[in-house]
């Protein structure tokens, strides 16, 4: 089964508008997604669409709201997730906590640049 197309990751707050996510956010974006698509709970949501994907840039990727995802499920209540990176891949359905294992990104070095 091929995922479902998933609509363009948005950042938040209203202040936020108009720019766009870094690299890092999209793949947190999409692992998460992927985490969320591969479970067995997952597969029972018959007709399960991705509808909304938000980045609440005003908190830190470790912590827990960072990554807002809302699937839309058919006749049914729609399923929400708030994700964020740590260190073990781990969701929650009934509180929709799910946290995402990502490679820290390069620290920088002492002129500022990543090496």
């Amino acid at each position: 089964m091929s995922a479902p197309a998933r609509p363009p990751l948005a950042l938040v707050p209203a202040s936020a508008a108009g720019a766009e996510p870094t690299e890092r956010q999209e793949q947190l974006y999409a692992a998460a997604a992927a985490q969320i698509e591969a479970t067995p709970e997952f597969a029972t949501l018959k007709g399960a669409t991705p509808s909304r994907a938000e980045v609440n840039v005003g908190l830190d990727e470790t912590q827990r709201g960072y990554l807002y995802l809302r699937y839309d499920v058919p006749g049914a209540t729609p399923q929400e997730f708030w994700a964020h990176v740590g260190r073990t891949a781990r969701l929650n359905w009934k509180t929709g906590q799910l946290t995402v294992p990502l490679q820290s990104p390069p620290a920088p070095t002492a002129a500022g640049r990543t090496p």
